[in-house]
C-alpha cells in the first residue's frame, strides 16, 4: 500500500467515523486530508435518490476560502462520475 493509499484509508475511516457520531471534531496531522474527510462524510449521509445538502463552510480567511474552492473542485474530479453528487456554490 502506498502513501496516498495509506491517506485515502485514513479519511475514508475517518468519514465512517464521523458519520455514525453525528457530532464530532476532526482533529488529525496536516496534510491528511480534514477538507476531504469531511466531502467524503457528506457523500456518505443517506438521502434520497435526487436530493441535495444545503452545506455551509465557513471559512477563516479569504485565504483558505480560495483553498477550499480549490479542494472542493479536486474532490469533485477524484471522487465523482456524475458531479451532481455534490452541489457547491463557488464564490470568486
Amino acid at each position: 500500500m502506498n502513501y496516498y493509499d495509506k491517506i485515502n484509508l485514513i479519511q475514508d475511516e475517518a468519514s465512517t467515523a464521523l458519520i455514525e457520531a453525528k457530532k464530532s471534531t476532526v482533529h488529525i496531522r496536516t496534510g491528511l486530508g480534514k477538507t476531504f474527510i469531511s466531502f467524503k462524510a457528506l457523500n456518505k449521509i443517506p438521502r434520497e435518490k435526487d436530493q441535495l445538502l444545503n452545506v455551509l463552510f465557513l471559512a477563516e480567511t479569504r485565504v483558505r476560502e480560495k483553498t477550499l474552492n480549490e479542494e472542493i473542485l479536486k474532490f469533485k474530479a477524484r471522487s465523482f462520475a456524475d458531479s451532481s453528487a455534490v452541489n457547491a456554490k463557488l464564490s470568486n
